[in-house]
């Protein structure tokens, strides 16, 4: 069998084949079963045969362009912009057309190099080929960047500073100028000139080493001077430096010298036996040479005094100029006799060389010492001398004098102590031998009449013919001890008496200073309040000084509200001076009050009615009264047709333009403010003409949510709630006048859910309403005076509605309303006082099962309205 194989030209789009495909002819010469043979191989070449693919488009490289540049800058070749459509792009190759430049990075997508220095503005080419995943590589893309050179001026080295002697041969060297940056710059110029110090003549100012001689002599006889040259230089491209300073220093010829400059003592001052004295010298090398191991000689001492060591004994350097501070303690026995007492010092220098100073020395004088020395005494100054208490007061002296001393005396200085001193004892001796210690005492009491404070005395040593001694220790400086006490003389009532209500009673006490000391800062402080009267009009809380057996007056106002319960209320103040020293009362008296209020009558409370319509509501629109004053003033709601909104009196106060009938009035005080509510929140405003004031709790309490007014006292203090981003309901007070927003308690009961306000009196009270978990009835309403919790449950309420609370008067009258167990809504009227309903069925004539009261005044009049519309206020009959 003959097998013929052939390449056929490419089928484009066969998706059997990539690049070609063989055509195989099998020439079968003898046997049948070549032919399977054939088949076999055509299978194999039809398996090993690529897969066609599209004919592949080169890549095309592509620079960013680049501004010129400085030499010796860092410059990036950028080929990012390089593409390759129907690929990607796999590699990259930087070339430099000019071997010199080292490229960074020449097979990655971004190259970089340094650019060379540069004497002009030079041009350098770099290519970029990029090669695709298809192994496919674009034309050469070609970049040019120009470089351009940096005008770096060279750098002026005028060497080193030098120092050397008067006619020497100086060399200024300036061959360490170099061209800064510039690799094959050079120095073409130099100009030296001399700046400061005696002038002196330069070999040649343009050379790189010019010299000169040092002076020959230095101007007024100096040791030193100072000579200073500036060097300027060029460059090949006549760039010119900053000047550099030289300085060369000329000294004299070799001079060791010391001069005195100052001694903190004088020589032949007198020296006081048992004292000891620190003495220093400064002494300065005015030489114009360092002087190297200075070392101090110690001449022959005179007389008895006692030296130390003095310090330093040795320097191993003393530059020229410098000042040292040489320094001797030296001390004198108490014994020591009178006579001149003197001791000097010399110098030498390098181990043996003298050195001409004769100043460091001194010379004292000692004469006979008289001293007294107190060693101890048995008390301590400012101790406390307790009245009608003796106390026995000593000192111990030593004579410390270098003679022993004769015929001593003490003797009191006179003066007006206010207490009673014995005589000294000893009062005289006759021979008091040196180094001996002698006790003196003396016994001192105060009377009881003595005033709290400080009291002294001191008494005067002499000796010989009247010659003072030098001690002034005998002395006591005590206190007397303060006993600060206040007297109530009288007062204007008796304690239990009975305290009209509502009726202002001045209470007055005549207090007396009678302790033993002036009272300073003295304040008359709360102490103890039990119930709720009202006291005002405190005077005087504050005495700035209240003299022994001054008599002052305290007043104060006291008045039982309305509402206060009956039973005994009392109040009690202390007294405290300076830093709130606390000031007794004679005997445990209390500067107080315990008076009695009596319990009011009660009756059930009757009313009439009479329907309010607002002006633009009439008789067929709605009119829910919410609020009134005391002077009949009313807020509420009002709708008719399409019209409604908020309304004070018969004025309509419509809220924002887009939705004036989401306005709504819920309550007004005496002053006129009013609060509400519109699409744009809770609001407090100032009567018809005032603009609103939008309330909402601060975000720093409990991340509140949604805020709520309840309603408005004469004071300007609304109480509201809140609900945070837990749901969980909190009351406030917010104070119109300062803005000051406070937190209230939750209802203390623990299985209430929430707490909600809706009501403040003027006396602070408050009232609203609770809902208990798992309780029969859902609302409950409560009262709280700032003190105690009392729930308000209506016995006829069913078991889903409750009772709800709604207002407070000044009287302690509280109102709200009721589903009751008969379908029905009810108002009530509840005395907060006592703790009882005054009217607990107080409905509407009209009102068909439905009325709903929402406010009080302090004249009883309510508010409200009934079969869900019609406004109106009920007056109060008076009780018989």
């Amino acid at each position: 069998m003959a097998i013929n194989i052939s390449r056929l030209p490419q089928t484009v789009g066969n998706p059997t084949y990539q690049d070609s495909f063989f055509c195989i002819t099998a020439t079968i010469a003898t046997k049948t079963a070549a032919f399977y043979l054939w088949l076999m191989m055509i299978s194999l070449l039809l398996l090993m045969a690529p897969t066609v693919n599209a004919a592949n488009k080169k890549p095309v490289a592509k620079i960013v362009k680049i501004l010129p540049v400085n030499e010796q800058s860092v410059v990036t070749l950028d080929g990012s912009s390089s593409s390759d459509k129907g690929g990607h792009i796999v590699s990259y190759l930087w070339s430099s057309l000019d071997p010199t430049i080292n490229l960074t990075g020449a097979f990655s997508e971004k190259a970089s190099f340094t650019a060379p220095l540069v004497k002009k503005i030079k041009k350098y080419s770099f290519t970029l080929i990029v090669t695709d995943n298809e192994q496919a590589s674009s034309s050469k893309a070609k970049v040019t960047i120009t470089v351009k050179p940096v005008n770096t001026p060279p750098i002026a080295d005028a060497g080193n500073d030098q120092s050397l002697t008067t006619a020497k041969n100086v060399i200024l060297d300036g061959s360490a100028s170099n061209d800064n940056a510039d690799s094959d710059g050079s120095i073409v110029s130099y100009a030296w000139k001399q700046i400061e110090g005696p002038k002196v003549k330069l070999s040649d100012s343009k050379a790189v080493q010019p010299t000169f001689l040092s002076p020959l002599t230095l101007p007024n006889n100096a040791l030193a001077a100072t000579l200073k040259f500036s060097l300027i230089v060029k460059d090949d491209e006549n760039r010119k430096s900053l000047p550099d300073v030289v300085t060369v220093t000329i000294q004299s010829e070799e001079q060791a010298a010391l001069s005195f400059h100052s001694k903190d003592f004088t020589d032949g001052e007198i020296f006081t036996p048992g004292t000891e004295k620190l003495l220093s010298w400064i002494v300065k090398n005015t030489g114009n040479i360092d002087l190297n191991d200075v070392t101090l000689i110690s001449g022959k001492p005179s007389g008895e005094l006692t030296i130390n060591t003095i310090s330093p004994t040795k320097l191993s350097s003393w530059r020229v100029g410098e000042i040292n501070t040489f320094a001797v303690s030296i001390s004198a026995t108490n014994d020591i006799g009178p006579g001149t007492h003197s001791q000097s010092w010399s110098f030498t220098y390098e181990g043996y060389k003298p050195l001409a100073f004769s100043d460091l020395t001194f010379s004292f004088t000692t004469l006979t010492n008289i001293a007294l020395a107190l060693e101890s005494k048995n008390f301590i100054d400012g101790d406390i001398l307790k009245p009608d208490t003796p106390k026995v007061l000593s000192w111990t002296v030593k004579n410390n004098s270098n003679t022993d001393l004769k015929n001593v005396t003490l003797t009191p200085i006179p003066s007006d102590t206010g207490l009673s001193v014995s005589a000294i004892s000893p009062a005289n001796l006759a021979n008091w031998a040196k180094g001996q210690s002698n006790t003196f005492s003396v016994t001192v009491t105060a009377p009881t009449s003595a005033a709290a404070g400080s009291y002294s005395k001191n008494w005067t040593l002499t000796h010989d013919n009247n010659i003072a001694l030098p001690l002034n220790d005998i002395a006591f400086n005590l206190k007397v001890e303060a006993k600060p006490s206040v007297n109530i003389e009288s007062q204007n009532f008796t304690d239990s008496e009975v305290l009209a209500r509502d009726t202002p009673k001045i209470l007055t006490w005549n207090l007396q200073n009678n302790g033993n000391t002036d009272l300073k800062n003295v304040f008359i402080t709360p102490d103890t309040d039990t119930g709720l009267l009202s006291i005002t009009n405190i005077s005087p809380e504050y005495i700035e000084s209240w003299s022994q057996n001054e008599t002052k007056t305290f007043t104060l106002t006291v008045t039982a509200p309305l509402i206060v319960a009956a039973g005994n209320h009392s109040a009690s103040w202390k007294v405290s001076f300076e830093n709130g020293t606390p000031v007794p009362l004679t005997d445990g008296q209390t500067l107080g009050f315990n008076l009695t209020t009596d319990i009011l009558s009660s009756c059930t409370t009757t009313y009439t009615f009479q329907d309010w319509y607002f002006v633009q509501a009439g008789s067929t629109g709605i009119t829910l009264i919410n609020g009134i004053n005391d002077a009949g003033d009313k807020v509420g709601y009002w709708s008719e047709g399409n019209l409604g909104g908020g309304f004070y009196n018969d004025i309509s106060l419509d809220g924002p333009a887009d939705n004036p009938q989401e306005t709504f009035y819920l309550g007004l005080n005496a002053t006129g403010q009013a609060i509400g509510r519109d699409i744009d929140g809770y609001f407090v405003r100032n009567g018809t003409s005032g603009t609103n004031t939008y309330i909402n709790a601060p975000a720093s309490v409990n991340n509140p949510t949604v805020t709520s007014l309840g309603a408005i006292n004469d004071n300007g203090v609304v109480v509201g709630n809140y609900v945070d981003d837990n749901s969980n309901f909190y009351g406030f007070l917010f104070n119109s006048q300062t803005s000051i927003f406070t937190s209230l308690p939750a209802h203390p009961d623990a299985a209430a859910d929430s707490t909600t306000y809706t009501g403040i009196n003027d006396n602070g009270w408050l009232v609203g309403n609770i809902n208990i978990i798992n309780s029969d009835l859902a609302n409950h309403g409560f009262v709280y005076d700032g003190t105690n919790w009392t729930t308000i449950t209506h016995p006829n309420a069913d078991a889903f509605f409750g009772t709800q609370v709604t207002g407070i008067n000044n009287t302690g009258e509280i109102v709200g309303y009721y589903q009751g167990i008969d379908g029905g809504q009810h108002g009530f009227i509840y005395d907060g006082i006592n703790k009882t309903f005054l009217n607990s069925l107080l409905d509407a004539p009209n009102g068909l099962g439905y009325t709903q009261i929402n406010g009080i005044n302090n004249l009883g009049q309510i508010v409200g309205s009934y079969n869900g519309g019609v406004g109106f206020v009920a007056s109060p009959i008076p009780c018989p």
